[in-house]
């Protein structure tokens, strides 16, 4: 039996970041509605239910830009508890000051690159030579200040770990 969808707004569930609320509908004598919550992620429900297609109520600041739409759909507003994660926004954000963030997201895979993959572990533990390397890495924002402050960051960030067993608690 087939089902198609009657009205997907696509919001995200009140309760669980990581789902969408989706009204499906099977025509029939008897007008029949389900409402789903899917992972946002599942491939095969989107296909199934042609999800790509629908339009989404998107704010304006994306404008047409695919990466930017990308970060919109996935990533702005969603809650996030991993440590990792929550490390990776805070050393982005660092390196956005005075920028905008579309220049910080089109450099994001060079920063995963040239700072180990967010590892705050790693980068705590940074010295002058690691330093220099930043500094004549072409793919990210060269700032002296900025990739101190990342190597600082990561040193308070184990800091508060310790203290309060993850950031996200901390938080």
């Amino acid at each position: 039996m087939h089902w198609h969808v009657f009205s997907a707004v696509c919001n995200i569930h009140p309760f669980r970041s990581d789902k969408l609320c989706v009204r499906l509908t099977r025509p029939s004598n008897s007008f029949h509605t389900k409402t789903y919550l899917k992972l946002r992620s599942n491939r095969w429900f989107n296909k199934q239910f042609h999800m790509d297609s629908i339009d989404k109520n998107r704010c304006s600041w994306p404008g047409q830009d695919p990466l930017y739409l990308h970060y919109h759909d996935t990533e702005w507003g969603v809650p996030v508890h991993d440590d990792q994660k929550l490390f990776e926004f805070l050393l982005l954000e660092t390196f956005q000051a005075g920028l905008s963030w579309i220049t910080i997201l089109r450099k994001r895979e060079n920063f995963r690159n040239a700072f180990d993959g967010f590892d705050y572990r790693k980068i705590a533990r940074y010295d002058d030579k690691k330093f220099e390397e930043l500094l004549s890495d072409s793919g990210i924002i060269r700032n002296k200040l900025k990739i101190k402050s990342a190597i600082t960051n990561a040193q308070a960030f184990l800091r508060i770990q310790e203290e309060f067993g993850s950031f996200d608690r901390y938080i």
